[in-house]
């Protein structure tokens, strides 16, 4: 009888330092995320600078853009309209679709 009481303290002490362990590693996790956090917060020397400002675009560029939109648009809207496939794949046959 005594052996198998000694044998369950020494089991029950044992899982007592496995979930001391276990808490310990938890709390250990959550301080690093706190940190961590809190690190990632505040900006240090590391911080980014502005982001840089945008180039400015040719006359010709931004026309050439702006009619490749309104093209690509107007023909979406064709498209719809007559219900036909707004995707190019969608106009391909069953087989090649799958």
């Amino acid at each position: 009888m005594n052996r198998l009481r000694i044998a369950g303290v020494v089991q029950s002490e044992g899982l007592a330092q496995q979930v001391k362990a276990k808490n310990n590693i938890a709390a250990r996790l959550v301080a690093f995320l706190l940190v961590a956090l809190a690190l990632n917060q505040v900006p240090g020397s590391g911080a980014r600078a502005a982001d840089p400002a945008l180039p400015k675009l040719k006359t010709e560029t931004r026309e050439a853009f702006d009619r490749y939109v309104k093209r690509v648009e107007a023909r979406n809207e064709g498209e719809l309209k007559r219900g036909t496939d707004l995707l190019w794949v969608d106009g391909l046959p069953e087989k090649q679709r799958n």
